[in-house]
C-alpha cells in the first residue's frame, strides 16, 4: 500500500448560514471552472427539514494559490447572493 504523497484529497463541508440554492451556486461555480458540490444533494429529500443547504469543499490536487483563488469566488458569488435575499 502507498499514499499519493501531496496529491492526496481531502473534502469538507462548508454549511450556509442563510438559505441559499446551493445547486444554483455550483452551476456558476463550474462556469467559472471551479466543481462544487452542492451539499443539499447528500440528504434524503423525504425529511426537508433535515436538509442544508452549503457546499462541499474538495481540496484534491490543489495548490494554495488556486484554493485561495476559489475560495475568493465562492466567497464573492455568497455575498452576492445573499444580498439579493
Amino acid at each position: 500500500m502507498s499514499t499519493s504523497g501531496d496529491l492526496a484529497g481531502l473534502h469538507l463541508p462548508y454549511f450556509f448560514n442563510h438559505a441559499l440554492d446551493d445547486v444554483a451556486l455550483s452551476r456558476e461555480m463550474l462556469e467559472a471552472g471551479i466543481v462544487l458540490r452542492p451539499l443539499s444533494m447528500y440528504y434524503d429529500y423525504a425529511d426537508s427539514r433535515q436538509r442544508r443547504s452549503g457546499m462541499v469543499l474538495g481540496f484534491a490536487a490543489v495548490d494554495a494559490k488556486t484554493g485561495e483563488t476559489a475560495a475568493d469566488l465562492l466567497c464573492t458569488a455568497v455575498e452576492r447572493r445573499c444580498r439579493r435575499g
